[in-house]
């Protein structure tokens, strides 16, 4: 017997369970969630540092961080499950004055879009806030104080709890192996009356079923232009048969391997990031901001009586 569900997530990691929970709070609760691993949280999420901020260069990213910071700071309250939100602030670092033009340029941007504390601070307030840090090089930065870290894992979790106490199911252990798709069905965005049942749920860019080769320019309804239209009717798993409309891609740093089962192409690739952790410090701050290197990238947080030290890869 077929499987049905309005809504196949693919992926349970932070987005992932995510999706299922906002999606199960405006009334979808015929979702199915896949995770090929044993457990939640083995990939991206596992290895997160945890950072939150409303620091960001574009409109869409300040706008997605301002709802998501007050969200954590409700998280317990709402959820029902802790997210260790700690409003330890970031610390952006310039040493060379084109970075700290464009700190200055992003902070405008931010007050504009309503993030008004994000502030101007000077070596000296730099060397405060982390006096184990060298600042001799520094020239400037920018604060803001409700940045901060969550645990990834326990959001996750939380997340995922809610979900599934709203009827979300969770299948572990299990791959999709095949997205389908036809050119003759029609999709439910071109008005077809399905049993989606998402209480009045209107995303924000409507790319629901679709799935198409070659073009991914879409108009503001969410609409592909240009060549043959395939709407997905089902997933083909491991554990059988999923008949279902939508399909949401959380795969994470996998995301583009799943959606070529659409022949569709994503510019995700999977590049490796160093996390290293540290013997315990004599004399850290209690608030202790994520401190960011604008010239190399290399950032790190306290955790615990240590610090998490991170680095990009140049892969």
């Amino acid at each position: 017997m077929t499987e049905t569900a309005d809504v196949v997530i693919i992926g349970s990691g932070i987005v992932g369970s995510s999706v299922a929970y906002h999606l199960a709070e405006q009334g979808c609760t015929k979702v199915l969630v896949i995770e090929r691993e044993a457990h939640q949280g083995k990939g991206s999420t596992g290895k997160s540092m945890g950072g939150v901020r409303a620091q960001f260069a574009t409109a869409v990213n300040i706008q997605m961080s301002r709802y998501s910071i007050d969200f954590f700071s409700r998280f317990d309250e709402v959820v029902g499950h802790p997210a260790d939100y700690r409003p330890h602030g970031y610390v952006f670092c310039a040493t060379n004055e084109r970075h700290l033009q464009y700190l200055k340029a992003n902070r405008e941007r931010q007050i504009a879009l309503g993030v008004k504390n994000v502030e101007l601070v000077s070596r000296e307030e730099i060397g405060k806030f982390v006096p184990q840090l060298r600042v001799d090089d520094i020239i400037g930065g920018t604060f803001c104080q409700t940045d901060g870290f969550v645990d990834p894992h326990s959001v996750m979790m939380g997340f995922m709890l809610k979900a599934r106490e709203r009827g979300v199911r969770l299948w572990l252990d299990t791959q999709v192996t095949e997205i389908e798709t036809d050119t003759s069905a029609q999709s439910y965005l071109d008005g077809a009356t399905t049993n989606l049942e998402c209480g009045g749920l209107t995303p924000l860019f409507r790319l629901g079923s679709r799935a198409q080769t070659g073009s991914t320019d879409i108009s503001p309804a969410g609409r592909f232009d240009g060549h043959a239209q395939r709407c997905i009717t089902g997933v083909m798993t491991t554990r059988g048969r999923v008949s279902t409309p939508i399909v949401v891609n959380a795969a994470g740093p996998w995301a583009a391997e799943v959606a070529k089962m659409a022949n569709a192409e994503l510019p995700v690739e999977p590049l490796r990031r160093q996390l290293v952790p540290t013997e315990p410090f004599d004399g850290l701050p209690k608030r202790f901001p994520m401190v960011i290197d604008m010239s190399t990238g290399f950032h790190f947080r306290r955790e615990g009586k240590g610090i998490l030290l991170a680095w990009n890869d140049p892969e």
